[in-house]
């Protein structure tokens, strides 16, 4: 059986912290999607991602795809790292599941969301 499968994104912008929650925030609503937070390491630490959201969606004909998308922004002084992870599961898996995310469902919805942040 094969397990959680997930593909990233890095790049870098001179876009503010908040001109990249705006993009967040439309892109979730443009694509659909439920804006989850995720939790950080909760010791903390260096380079912890200032901005770490999870947009969680369905495909809009077929309810049981689903598609996922997390979302990592640190700061970096004049520049944003920004990666973005796509998430899919097997096909196995998704059909054991009843669902899960399909990796190749949230690598076109990666690419939508990365536009707005660049």
């Amino acid at each position: 059986m094969s397990g959680m499968k997930t593909e990233h994104m890095n790049f870098r912008t001179r876009k503010t912290m908040d001109q990249i929650r705006d993009g967040i925030r439309r892109a979730a609503a443009a694509e659909r999607a439920d804006l989850l937070a995720l939790d950080g390491d909760p010791l903390g630490g260096v380079n912890q991602p200032e901005i770490a959201v999870l947009l969680d969606g369905v495909h809009p004909l077929n309810r049981s795809r689903r598609w996922g998308v997390q979302v990592y922004v640190t700061e970096l002084g004049q520049e944003r790292g920004v990666e973005l992870v796509a998430l899919g599961e097997g096909t196995w898996a998704r059909a054991l599941h009843q669902g899960g995310y399909s990796l190749g469902l949230s690598k076109k919805h990666w690419e939508k969301i990365a536009g707005g942040l660049r």
